[in-house]
């Protein structure tokens, strides 16, 4: 549990998630799968009222060239990464 809370605190930092991966000894697709245990799991047929969009380039692992990031200003809660 401790390396699962290390590795979602080096998430909200930036750093990349191979970098995060060395540095814990794991996988880059284990750090992937803990950052997509942090999604928010509530009701996604809303959109916060304010949102945050962070648009960032992919890596090589993930088919496309860019990937988004969905936040929720207000509850800094996670709303959607693809």
């Amino acid at each position: 549990m401790m390396l699962k809370r290390s590795i979602v605190l080096n998430l909200c930092e930036t750093k990349s998630m191979d970098l995060i991966a060395r540095e814990h000894c794991v996988s880059p697709t284990s750090v992937a799968r803990i950052l997509r245990l942090t999604e928010d799991k509530r009701r996604k047929n809303y959109l916060p009222r304010i949102l945050s969009i962070d648009e960032f380039k992919s890596v090589n692992t993930v088919d496309a060239s860019m990937s988004v990031n969905l936040t929720d200003l207000e509850g800094g809660h996670i709303f959607l990464i693809s």
